[in-house]
């Protein structure tokens, strides 16, 4: 009997519940699976194995091919942070310098980051007819706030004001210097703004 017979006889065959029609219907599925153009589920579950096998292989070759990329991708990350983040006492960027600049009387402190040891310059514009400048070393006991004092010596601290420190021309600066001491000048002393150049 072939296929299309069995399913026609199922189709014909009266029952009367949902039971007697499975009783029916399995003398019919047997020569169907007997027929030679069925194809046992076994084989289709091998082929899912193998097609799962065959994905996890490719994602196996994808995740050994990507990973030079990621530790090449890490590596130049790490070097442009850390190229970055090269500073004097991690306050002032390689070749740049800080300005701290007081009004009335005029003076100012610079620290220089032209290498990996920060220098510094003291500017004298109120004991003179002319600006004097007398650069000097710094030496920093803390960071943020910055402590330093100079050979001069001038003396303070600077700390991290984000927009918080305006100057006599309402500039709006980062960085808010506290001085102790400065050569010449005696107390009080009064905090000023720090700019970067």
């Amino acid at each position: 009997m072939t296929i299309l017979a069995h399913w026609r006889e199922l189709a014909i065959t009266p029952c009367c519940s949902a039971q007697e029609n499975a009783s029916a219907a399995a003398p019919a599925l047997r020569g169907i699976a007997r027929h030679r153009l069925y194809r046992p589920r076994s084989r289709v579950y091998s082929r899912a194995q193998a097609g799962s096998g065959q994905l996890e292989g490719f994602a196996m070759r994808t995740r050994r091919a990507s990973t030079p990329l990621a530790i090449a991708a890490l590596a130049a990350a790490a070097t442009q942070a850390g190229a970055a983040d090269f500073s004097c006492n991690n306050l002032v960027p390689l070749g740049q310098k800080m300005i701290c600049s007081g009004f009335e009387p005029n003076w100012a402190v610079e620290l220089v980051c032209d290498g990996p040891q920060m220098t510094s310059n003291f500017i004298d514009a109120f004991s003179g007819s002319g600006i004097q400048t007398t650069p000097g070393s710094v030496t920093f006991s803390s960071e943020n706030p910055w402590t330093f004092e100079t050979s001069h010596p001038v003396t303070g601290s600077i700390a991290y004001t984000p927009a918080g420190c305006s100057d006599e021309g309402d500039n709006v600066h980062d960085f808010t210097f506290t001085p102790t001491g400065a050569p010449g000048l005696s107390e009080p002393f009064f905090p000023f703004c720090c700019r970067m150049e």
